[in-house]
């Protein structure tokens, strides 16, 4: 099937617990290898919907395969989200990880992350036991560590004050290369959070993008992002 000029493939696969996972491969018109890979994680109650239309730009410029997926209990994938653990998250976007790179015509590490919200942070966590070339994180969000094994059913929030050595730790072993984007009207995710993740890692770039609440919104909102996108992956 052909979508906006690339190739779209639905795939289902497996993540944590031998659930299945629903998600989407797209592949640039050009014939020529597709060396990068950039996996697309969404946040909490949201679904890959929303990066359909940056995964086709974002392989169209840049030559690139771009895989989006929905975490268990999201979406169309299967499982009930009130009964997971960020655990059981992060082993699907590992999962993700590795069927992204089942697509890509390389056996090295040129594989990039885009993720936002609580996606920015499992995608920090998959650092410490996945290669990832470059990583950006768009709001992210912070939980304590004590809550990794927690289940959604007892809710809660992304905390400033959230004590997460074992995040710390990923970021700051991590040597790829990390854009925090800041959304500047942002309601959910305070900036005391962004400041965490840029002291978490040492070489963190910090951008701003403008206008923009927790999620993104408008038209010119879209296109900000997608720049940004473009831009830190670029020569991955």
């Amino acid at each position: 099937m052909v979508y906006a000029d690339c190739s779209v493939e639905d795939i289902e696969f497996i993540g944590g617990g031998h659930r299945s996972l629903v998600g989407r491969v797209v592949r640039p018109p050009r014939a020529e290898p597709f060396l990068n890979g950039i996996l697309f994680v969404h946040g909490l109650q949201s679904n890959q919907q929303g990066y359909s239309r940056r995964a086709d730009i974002v392989a169209r410029s840049l030559n690139c395969v771009c895989l989006t997926f929905d975490l268990s209990g999201h979406g169309r994938s299967s499982g009930d989200l009130w009964d997971l653990t960020p655990l059981d998250h992060l082993a699907d976007v590992a999962a993700a990880h590795h069927e992204l790179r089942r697509h890509t015509d390389t056996e090295n590490d040129r594989v990039g992350v885009c993720a936002a919200s609580y996606g920015a942070y499992l995608a920090a966590f998959l650092t410490s036991t996945q290669p990832v070339c470059r990583l950006l994180l768009r709001a992210p969000a912070l939980y304590p560590d004590s809550l990794l094994r927690t289940t959604w059913a007892h809710r809660r929030s992304s905390r400033s004050d959230a004590v997460a050595p074992e995040l710390a730790d990923a970021l700051r072993r991590y040597p790829g290369d990390v854009l925090i984007l800041e959304s500047e009207s942002d309601a959910v995710i305070p900036h005391a959070v962004i400041d965490w993740y840029i002291n978490a890692h040492p070489n963190a770039r910090h951008k701003i993008l403008r206008g923009a609440g927790h999620a993104i919104a408008g038209e010119d909102q879209e296109h900000a992002f997608i720049e940004h996108i473009v831009s830190f992956f670029k020569g991955m």
